[in-house]
């Protein structure tokens, strides 16, 4: 079968009732306002619904539109969204938001070139948004709808220009959202990257990769670099005239984890000699006991593999004076990456 608009209209004919009777009740569904749309896509973007929604919710709570948002203190925003990762996505969002109080009023755009203009905004999530929210047709694409045209017409390697350019050709035949949605649901509920459930399908009849039982085969899997490998060293700073308190520092907007609290770190060094590694960046404090080994962590990002190494260490001399001293209380007030959460569990 070929992707042409008699085949396709024959998926979808299939495809969207199915979707209506099985969708899942999720909360920008029923009331598709712009902003909960936007909000929704950036939070569930490389987060799965399940692990995204208790964030939605409370996102949405402490900050019901724009405005509120635009008005957040960004480390009120990370806090929130501690524990959900891609922290970029929090940032683009607060910058999304402000841009959107002083260029448009506070109204969310509802123009494509507009919609993809503002930051954390690419292809895909405008096109969402533009037909969740707008009923525009426009076509999406991305993992769900490149396995599933793959295995529908068994093409090895479906081409997001190709796809978009024959999807666009009948999405005005149907509502966009309804269009869209429907194989988003189809690739989260059936459709699946592993054990797919073929035999609950609603459009197996039109399925090539079915009807060859090479379900396994389309689309060709995309090639997978090797992870890099990164040692952290985290020193939980500790200093005689402040008791029970330790030092935090604010990454910077150029890394990972940008914007959020951790200890004192040594990237990229082998933990061998921890005084003269630590004596070589801080030659400002002068260490007064041998440093303590407290715990190991480990983190998977989507390129890299880390492995955390945490210390506590007591140091005299000059503290930096953007350091910020913590309590176990006060800390729980900073948003933290996974690593320094799961440390003070």
């Amino acid at each position: 079968m070929k992707m042409d608009n008699n085949s396709l209209q024959s998926v979808f004919n299939a495809l969207i009732p199915w979707y209506l009777e099985f969708f899942r009740k999720l909360p920008w569904r029923s009331n598709p306002v712009p902003y909960q749309v936007w909000l929704s896509e950036i939070v569930f973007q490389q987060t799965r619904i399940e692990q995204g929604l208790p964030y939605y919710h409370r996102i949405l709570k402490t900050y019901p539109d724009v405005f509120s948002l635009a008005k957040a203190k960004e480390d009120d925003l990370l806090r929130l969204w501690q524990g959900l990762g891609y922290y970029s996505r929090a940032l683009n969002l607060h910058k999304a938001a402000k841009i959107i109080i002083e260029k448009y009023k506070g109204v969310f755009p509802n123009e494509l070139a507009d919609i993809q203009s503002l930051p954390g905004i690419g292809p895909y999530t405008a096109a969402a948004i533009a037909s969740i929210a707008y009923e525009m047709p426009v076509a999406v694409f991305d993992g769900n709808v490149r396995r599933i045209m793959g295995r529908i017409f068994c093409i090895s390697n479906p081409v997001s220009k190709d796809v978009c350019k024959a999807l666009e050709e009948i999405i005005k035949n149907y509502q966009p959202s309804f269009f869209n949605q429907s194989m988003m649901e189809l690739g989260a509920l059936i459709c699946k990257p592993k054990s797919p459930d073929c035999d609950c399908c609603p459009v197996k009849e039109f399925c090539c990769a079915y009807k060859k039982n090479t379900i396994s085969e389309f689309p060709s899997p995309k090639i997978k670099k090797e992870k890099a490998k990164l040692q952290l060293l985290y020193f939980k700073i500790l200093r005689a005239d402040m008791p029970g308190k330790f030092a935090l520092v604010k990454r910077n907007r150029s890394s990972i984890w940008k914007g959020l609290y951790e200890f004192p770190i040594i990237e990229g060094h082998a933990k061998d000699e921890i005084v003269l590694e630590f004596s070589r960046k801080y030659p400002f404090l002068e260490v007064i006991e041998t440093p303590e080994f407290l715990m190991q962590g480990k983190h998977e990002l989507t390129h890299k593999s880390i492995t955390a190494d945490f210390y506590s260490i007591y140091c005299s001399g000059n503290f930096p004076s953007h350091w910020e001293w913590l309590d176990e209380n006060s800390v729980k007030e900073k948003g933290m990456h996974k690593l320094m959460f799961e440390f003070f569990k």
